[in-house]
């Protein structure tokens, strides 16, 4: 549980959200909801992000996405490549 005043984090759709709770009445009160990241979690895992205890960093499951994949150059006739240049 979150100490008094502290942020917890959640999601709405694809925006990581910290909630400024406080926990000392009863129910707690919410005091602020800021939208601070926006993430592209992977679907289908249990977790999509982990906070740090200090709630400092964070840890997303996401997908990274290349432009295009490297090129793979695969040589021909490679013996003869051998003796040419030996």
């Amino acid at each position: 549980m979150a100490a008094r005043g502290a942020p917890c984090a959640l999601t709405r759709g694809n925006i990581l959200m910290a909630v400024d709770v406080n926990v000392a009445d009863r129910p707690f009160k919410v005091r602020a909801v800021h939208s601070f990241l926006e993430i592209r979690p992977r679907t289908g895992v249990r977790y999509a992000y982990a906070v740090s205890a200090d709630g400092q960093r964070f840890l997303v499951n996401t997908l990274i996405e290349q432009a295009s994949p490297a090129p793979i150059t695969l040589p021909v006739n490679w013996p003869a490549l051998l003796k040419k240049y030996a």
